[in-house]
């Protein structure tokens, strides 16, 4: 395989590397499910390798992509890893994305059947065989029985993961097993995870950060904990599922981190490991969780097999950076002519080596534009990473932000440009633009219509296409967007639009205790004026954010209340009324967490991503 050491010790394919142990040590737990079930490594072996053969029994062929359309669950790693044993490529199914973008998603991949727990599902995508997980683990045939599984094949494709594009569309990234590969002998050699560990799998599959995790555990040895969709937005649950299982290696979203309650860092004892990755990695994340454990700051586009670079922080550190290149991994700062700058200079930050995904799925030429070939020797293909960046004195890659109009908020990749696009698509709609205010934090959309158009409706428009995590905190109408000399939107003028004159006098109209309230809400969600029927999860609040809230109330009111509160009373004069009147708001409190996550996830598949996922939606 190029790029890869031929005289490593480790196996040439995370599928080999996992088979050596399941073959070694079959009864040492793999798969550690948030309902409490243990899958060992045998175990998942064989499920695995049967339900391979039942896929190929099928007629599925090397490359054939397979979507997975189910919640986080060890079920769920076994269909990921029967795909690939198979010889297939799996592509990741959000079941809380809007129907029309899976259904895009299916389509543009050529998915040729869609694995899933509950066939109604996937009935949104029509024409594409829907095959139940229970039923293929039940099934046996002969022909299951006779079915061949390929051998190993780094060159085979292993995934397909899809991230926003600039037309509204997203576009899949094509992943190979050389990728995988690689990115397991990088864990392996500088993070030395092993037998002895337990791995958070906390990402949603949809986001790449999740096989990094699942390549960290069962490539090594280490035990895979899955936590539930559940888990991922109630700090508390999360927390004492890392303690009970005793995990030692976690990667989170530095926002992640710094929601989590004061203390928490404290109390996972056994957590040894820490790596970020999905954003700008702030101090006070750093302060809160290297002390007594190793700390790493990654980085990585999903076009390169998740991770490029990463680096060892220490707490007190002077300058944060995301490290050097990978073994194996090639990063360059270069000019707009593919050129490298001068030493220290600024530049845009282009990776190559083992990890260089295959392309884009379809999209010939914007493959062609991302990974041009290199002007300079070896003249290897590259990834046109989009960030800028520049090289420090000691040799380490200081991130300095996007070169384009695509921008990472709260640890998502966003194109806006594809928000723009879909917003114009709707008949009454102009023109359209979008920006990203207040530290790349809250993305605001300005419409020019020929007609009055509510902003909800534009919201449920947007929600069609897009995921939640782009859709827009606030959709303001103007006669016309302002423009510059050139005739192009004036974007440093729409950052100067303020609340309208209403909103500011309802502001000032607040009680003592919606005030309180707004000043917190303020504070997570970097925003500016709220009104009394401000909603938070609109305002731009997700799953992350309602544990930070959650904490600041608490912290500020001097009181203790269930976090499952802020999932029903999403508004601030609803809040407010509750703290006003805890015992006047008629909710049992018995079954209010179980609530919350069910309100969590109805509004993931309308209004919020959920993070996991960047991943944490890392990506």
């Amino acid at each position: 395989m190029p790029g890869i050491n031929p005289h490593s010790s480790v196996s040439p394919t995370f599928l080999s590397a996992f088979a050596e142990r399941a073959l070694s040590s079959p009864e040492s737990a793999a798969v550690l499910d948030a309902d409490g079930t243990v899958m060992s490594y045998g175990d998942l072996h064989r499920k695995s390798d049967r339900m391979a053969r039942q896929l190929v029994a099928r007629g599925l062929v090397p490359e054939d992509r397979v979507g997975i359309h189910m919640e986080p669950s060890g079920a769920m790693i076994t269909a990921v890893m029967a795909v690939l044993k198979a010889g297939g490529a799996y592509v990741p199914l959000d079941p809380a994305y809007p129907a029309d973008r899976l259904e895009y998603m299916v389509r543009d991949s050529g998915a040729k059947l869609i694995i899933t727990r509950q066939k109604a599902l996937s009935n949104a995508v029509t024409g594409i065989e829907a095959i139940d997980l229970d039923e293929i683990s039940a099934a046996s045939s002969a022909e299951e029985n006779e079915a061949t599984l390929p051998g190993p094949d780094g060159s085979r494709l292993a995934y397909v993961i899809y991230t926003s594009g600039s037309t509204g569309e997203p576009k899949g990234v094509a992943v190979e097993h050389a990728g995988l590969y690689n990115l397991l002998a990088a864990q392996r050699e500088l993070l030395q995870v092993g037998v002895d560990d337990c791995v958070l799998q906390f990402a949603s599959l949809s986001f790449d950060v999740s096989i990094w995790e699942i390549v960290m555990a069962l490539g090594t040895g280490a035990s895979l904990a899955v936590c539930s969709r559940r888990m991922r937005s109630v700090p508390g649950d999360l927390i004492s599922f890392m303690q009970d299982r005793q995990v030692t290696v976690a990667t989170f979203p530095p926002s992640l981190l710094l929601s989590l309650p004061d203390g928490a860092s404290e109390s996972l004892t056994k957590l040894r490991k820490v790596i970020t990755a999905g954003e700008a990695c702030p101090r006070p994340a750093i302060e809160k969780w290297a002390p007594g454990r190793e700390f790493y700051n990654a980085y990585g586009p999903t076009e390169i097999t998740v991770i490029s670079s990463l680096t060892q922080i220490l707490a007190g550190e002077d300058e944060i950076t995301i490290g050097s290149a990978l073994p194996n991994t090639q990063s360059y700062i270069l000019d707009g002519d593919l050129h490298p700058v001068l030493a220290g200079a600024p530049g845009e930050l282009c990776i190559s080596g083992a990890g260089l995904a295959r392309g884009y799925i379809g999209k010939p030429e914007l493959t062609a534009e991302r990974f041009p070939q290199a002007p300079f020797p070896p003249f290897e293909r590259l990834y046109r990473t989009g960030d800028r960046a520049r090289v420090s004195a000691s040799g380490k890659i200081v991130y300095l932000g996007r070169m384009d109009r695509q921008v990472k908020v709260r640890g998502f990749r966003v194109e806006l440009d594809g928000i723009e696009a879909v917003l114009q698509r709707h008949p009454q709609v102009r023109n359209a633009a979008a920006i990203v205010t207040r530290e790349n934090q809250s993305i605001s959309a300005y419409v020019e219509t020929s007609g009055h158009v509510s902003e909800a409706e534009l919201r449920e428009w947007l929600l069609r296409s897009l995921p939640a995590h782009e859709i827009p905190t606030s959709i303001t109408q103007l006669p016309a967007l302002p423009l510059t000399v050139s005739r192009k939107i004036d974007r440093r003028a729409l950052l100067e639009i303020s609340l309208p004159q209403d909103a500011v006098k309802e502001c000032q109209t607040l009680t003592d205790t919606q005030r309180l309230v707004a000043d917190v809400w303020k504070k997570v969600l970097e925003i500016g004026d709220i009104r009394s029927d401000s909603d938070f999860f609109e305002l731009g609040g997700n799953s992350l954010l309602v544990m930070h809230a959650h904490n600041e109330l608490q912290r500020v009111c001097g009181k203790d209340f269930p976090i499952g509160i802020l999932f029903e009373h999403t508004t601030l004069e609803k809040l407010a009324g509750y703290l006003d009147n805890p015992q006047a708001d008629g909710i049992d409190r018995g079954d209010l967490s179980a609530r919350a996550a069910r309100v969590l996830q109805r509004r993931q598949a309308r209004r919020i991503a959920s993070s996991g996922e960047t991943n944490l939606q890392c990506s």
